[in-house]
């Protein structure tokens, strides 16, 4: 996505992409919800693998962003990247200690919801869909406000929202905390 769009429009294009991502979080807790409501786990597990398969297969058929961008020269062929970029390093560093929060929560929601009495796969529904609208409704922002100044909003609410789910284990609590850890991913 970030090879095809127009450097100024990376961000916007990440956001649109990223609709992908939640709309799939959003609505395999709630057919997985389904299956272990019957005890199905091996079907649950054969439906995810057929997702990859189908998956797999659309990859396949996806074009090739070297041939979008057209041959490379002779002289690039000869000069060889270095397998990380040294300035990916701190970005890297930035998504893998947020990516922690997101496991945790994903991870930990399904035990905590239990515990209170609530679905799961409805809080995943309820955060997908505020994530998807925000991310659809504020796909420019990033460019207008600056990449920096969003991570650390998004990363200052992340860390919000565990915070709350930490001090309050409340079905309240567990909702609020959701709501802000989405705002912020």
């Amino acid at each position: 996505i970030n090879d095809l769009s127009a450097p100024e429009r990376r961000a916007e294009a990440a956001s649109y992409f990223s609709v992908a991502v939640f709309g799939g979080l959003g609505v395999g807790p709630l057919v997985g919800e389904a299956f272990a409501d019957q005890g199905a786990f091996t079907a649950a597990f054969l439906a995810a693998a057929g997702c990859c398969l189908v998956s797999t297969v659309l990859a396949l058929l996806a074009p090739d962003r070297r041939a979008i961008a057209g041959p490379a020269s002779p002289a690039d062929a000869r000069v060889r990247p270095p397998l990380f970029h040294p300035r990916a390093f701190g970005t890297g560093a930035v998504l893998a200690m947020a990516m922690f929060g997101y496991t945790a929560w994903v991870a930990f929601v399904p035990l905590q919801a239990s515990e209170v009495g609530m679905s799961a796969g409805a809080l995943f529904l309820a955060y997908s869909v505020l994530v998807l609208v925000l991310r659809l409704a504020g796909a420019r922002i990033p460019e207008r406000v600056g990449l920096g100044r969003c991570a650390a909003a998004a990363l200052t609410l992340i860390g919000a929202g565990l915070l709350v789910m930490a001090v309050a284990g409340s079905r309240a609590g567990l909702t609020a905390g959701t709501v802000v850890l989405g705002i912020g991913i």
